[in-house]
């Protein structure tokens, strides 16, 4: 009998010893075929230009990653490893392999079957509004299937995994998320779009210059009412902010922008409307103020800028006016400094008016490839090149999410530099920042320093440089102007929660305080011409660990930032942390 019970354990040990080699196998080519199917997946997500999403480019390797992620889960799914899932501490982490193989494939057949849909409705470039909006209604159900099917998967255990299989849960989630975040702007944005062209809706239009800026955008100089109908876009109304007078008073200013910005009287002149980067609250302001013209009411509000029109041509193709035919760099330039080298201010303001009606006309006739303009305007929208408002709380929302919207949150830091000179000098004056915190007592100090330089050239006209008694108007007393100086208010915008807001060298700053959700802090200052400026503010926000979303200023050229060994162009919003 003993040695009967000796021969079962033996062959006990004999058959878990194969089976632990069988089982080691199959974990091994499980194994093999999870990293090939994360390779194929890095290859897909190298593949993300306009061309290629539009020709569907990375589908082949989303397969492919299926395909393999497919093959590890079934088999991790296989007879010899089911009782693998009850052992105490190795079945936590077959389980995570196999929910973790499945979740890899359905993101891959997802991502490849949203392209795929998507690669067929691009085939053809709609002519005209009503068949660019079905088509723009096809692709935003396919997106919020996808979306809806990714916020589905299963990732299996969080806690207690090994760390090849932490990183790899991880490094799925992480990849996942940034694909839902992209997914969410969109629709948030694709669905508000949607609204705005399908309907019947006037958008005050206020077409801005960046060689004249304001907070977080150029100086409005020329509007226009932009007519949405069906798909279709018509631009008309297009004149200089002067034939459209705001009468004094009529147009009530928001608390916190009479407070901070009431001197420059916002609510009465078109130049001053955008003091404060919150264009979810300056907008309403505009809307209020074009009525007050005797103009209609309008449903929606976007600031727009050369940067965004030359993007725009970028993707049509040049468009012509007033005999000048423009590419989308050329367009830029043009209307950012070589136009005001003309002699008549009036061919001028007739010329960008004619240039800003040809780009949406071209834009409206179609035929240019939906995915590259999509790419576009979004990234003018990231850059704040565009932003809009709308009286629809649906669609505003939309935009918010979107990132459309200009609005600023609690954890926002922005630099701006308002031009009061009345010249065109941004086109010259180079921005950089720099950022550094520094840890004390519980609170995080944080220092900005902006850098400034003008840069104007010999042989700029009187309009550049700025001649006009206006800029007089805006001196301080003791300050002196000379031709080619950049007079102008350099402002931060900083955390909600920040506290001691300061700049240095200014005893008592003219703008100090809240601003929704953020606080601000500024003071006009003189750049003289061929020369530099350092103005560096300060301020603490409690914690010792925090972040700060730094917004862009949507200047042009974009502004530098650094902080630590890091360096970036203020293109889109980029968090911070510490």
């Amino acid at each position: 009998m003993a040695a009967l019970r000796v021969l079962v354990v033996l062959g006990v040990l004999a058959l878990l010893a194969v089976w632990a080699v069988v089982a080691a196998g199959d974990l091994i080519r499980a194994r093999h075929d999870l990293l090939a199917g994360r390779t194929s997946a890095d290859a897909a997500r190298g593949q993300t230009s306009a061309a290629d999403l539009e020709a569907a480019v990375p589908v082949p390797a989303l397969h492919a990653a299926a395909a393999q992620f497919h093959k590890a889960r079934s088999i991790l799914d296989s007879p010899v490893l089911f009782l693998g899932r009850f052992v105490p501490v190795a079945g936590r982490q077959l389980q995570s392999a196999r929910a973790l193989a499945l979740a890899g494939a359905t993101a891959a057949d997802v991502t490849a079957q949203a392209l795929t849909d998507v690669h067929a409705s691009l085939a053809t470039h709609p002519q005209g509004g009503p068949a660019r909006l079905a088509q723009l209604q096809h692709i935003l159900a396919v997106a919020t299937t996808a979306d809806r099917r990714l916020r589905a998967l299963d990732y299996g255990p969080r806690i207690g995994l090994a760390g090849p299989l932490a990183d790899g849960r991880n490094r799925l989630t992480n990849e996942v998320g940034k694909t839902l975040v992209s997914l969410e702007r969109g629709l948030g944005s694709g669905r508000a779009a949607i609204d705005l062209l399908q309907g019947d809706h006037r958008v005050l239009i206020l077409a801005t210059n960046n060689s004249e800026m304001q907070a977080g955008s150029g100086m409005p100089l020329e509007l226009g009412v932009l007519h949405t109908n069906n798909g279709s876009l018509h631009l008309d109304t297009v004149a200089p902010d002067a034939a459209f007078k705001v009468p004094p008073g009529v147009v009530p200013t928001p608390p916190d922008l009479q407070a901070r910005w009431g001197w420059l009287h916002p609510s009465d002149n078109w130049e001053s409307v955008l003091s404060s980067p919150r264009f979810d609250m300056t907008a309403p302001v505009a809307a209020q103020m074009f009525a007050a013209t005797g103009q209609a009411p309008v449903d929606a509000v976007m600031a727009l800028d050369p940067v965004l029109l030359a993007d725009i041509v970028g993707v049509t193709g040049p468009v012509t006016a007033d005999g000048l035919t423009l590419a989308g760099g050329q367009l830029e330039t043009q209307l950012l400094h070589d136009q005001y080298n003309q002699a008549s201010v009036t061919v001028r303001q007739d010329q960008l008016g004619d240039l800003a009606r040809a780009t949406f006309a071209r834009f409206d006739a179609g035929g240019w490839s939906l995915t590259q303009m999509g790419q576009a305007l979004a990234a003018d929208g990231r850059g704040r090149h565009v932003i809009l408002w709308s009286r629809s709380p649906t669609d505003e929302a939309g935009w918010d999410v979107g990132g459309v919207a200009g609005a600023l949150g609690p954890h926002s830091l922005m630099v701006n530099v308002l031009n009061r000179g009345r010249n065109k000098l941004d086109y010259f004056l180079t921005s950089a920042s720099t950022l550094s915190t520094s840890v004390a007592g519980g609170e995080t100090k944080v220092t900005v320093t902006v850098h400034l330089a003008d840069t104007t050239p010999p042989g700029q006209t009187g309009e550049v440089l700025g001649r006009g008694s206006g800029a007089a108007v805006d001196l301080r007393p003791g300050q002196q102007l000379s031709e080619g100086d950049y007079l102008g208010i350099v402002s931060l915008s900083a955390p909600g929660a920040a506290t001691g807001l300061s700049i240095d060298g200014v005893a008592a700053p003219s703008i100090n305080g809240r601003d929704g959700p953020t606080q601000v802090v500024a003071d006009q200052f003189i750049v003289r011409r061929g020369g530099t400026l350092d103005v560096t503010f300060h301020f603490t926000v409690p914690g010792t660990a925090g972040s700060v979303v730094i917004e862009p200023s949507a200047r042009a050229p974009g502004m530098t930032w650094t902080y630590g060994a890091k360096s970036w162009s203020d293109t889109a919003p980029r968090t911070v942390a510490w």
